[in-house]
């Protein structure tokens, strides 16, 4: 896969801003439709997709390889800059594979 390294994203707390992420294999956007769990780790807050229901969503468009991650309300979001670790699960990967890391930025709303 490709790096998201250069991506910068920002959160606003207790609004509706949605990131969407393209993930890339081999210059193409990859079909994580048949992915079962993804997490987020954001500084010390680990949003699960097991555990924050609507929180990550790659059913809605990941056949075409978009993530979107809808965490702005999530208890424990804390201000400040973080490094955002993405992991992915499915059958090939049961105990997660990192998919790549980028800068979070998150702000009161």
């Amino acid at each position: 896969h490709e790096r998201l390294r250069m991506i910068v994203e920002k959160i606003y707390k207790g609004r509706d801003n949605i990131i969407s992420l393209g993930l890339i294999a081999d210059g193409a956007l990859v079909d994580i439709s048949g992915l079962n769990r993804i997490t987020l780790q954001v500084g010390e807050l680990l949003v699960d997709s097991a555990v924050h229901s609507g929180a990550l969503d790659w059913t809605t468009n990941g056949a075409n390889g978009q993530l979107d991650v809808d965490i702005a309300d999530i208890s424990g979001l804390e201000n400040g800059q973080f490094k955002a670790r993405l992991i992915i699960y499915d059958a090939t990967y049961p105990n997660g594979l990192v998919w790549d890391e980028f800068q979070l930025f998150v702000y009161r709303g």
